[in-house]
């Protein structure tokens, strides 16, 4: 091979680990850059004033965002942010796609006597509807015994830039965990 054939397959070689290398950051979960949740209609969202939980999307996929008073949250349970401009607020995302098979699950705030556990704390629980899979969103997504759910929800690393609220990734595979 000559010197032209060896500066081509060098530049070759040079192009190949470069893109490679590319990709592997791209994959890599909180190496890409942060982009905004949206509505799920997919406009830009607005996230509502007060306590609440709401459904959002980031990068197409369906996410359950919870905004809590502080003193609502357990001590070690879910990773949460401040709430801009919203003393005493704080806020997480969880996947909102069933680790069973996939199917996009809801909020379920349980209510009454009857759900009140011994230590008094009132269950609330991210469901499946066409499996019956729950989770507990408020100690890191993890399935609750009984169910069909193989794995906890992953969260989504959100937090608020320039009173956007934007996220760089999950802290786990999304979907079917089989």
């Amino acid at each position: 091979m000559g010197l032209r054939g060896t500066v081509r397959a060098s530049t070759a070689a040079v192009v190949f680990l470069s893109v490679g290398l590319l990709l592997l950051t791209m994959l890599q979960p909180g190496a890409v850059a942060s982009s905004p949740l949206t509505a799920t209609d997919g406009s830009p969202l607005q996230v509502p004033d007060g306590p609440t939980v709401f459904r959002a999307a980031w990068r197409g996929l369906p996410v359950l965002v919870f905004k809590v008073p502080h003193s609502d949250l357990p001590e070690e349970g879910t990773p949460t942010v401040d709430v801009p401009g919203e003393q005493g607020l704080r806020l997480f995302a969880v996947s909102a796609k069933s680790t069973y098979l996939g199917c996009t699950v809801g909020y379920v705030p349980l209510h009454g006597p009857r759900y009140v556990s011994s230590d008094g704390i009132v269950p609330r629980l991210i469901m499946d509807p066409c499996h019956h899979g729950r989770w507990d969103p408020f100690r890191s997504g993890e399935p609750i015994p009984g169910g069909p759910a193989p794995a906890r929800l992953p969260l989504l690393d959100a937090h608020f830039v320039d009173g956007v609220l934007v996220a760089t990734g999950y802290d786990g595979p999304i979907g079917p965990q089989r």
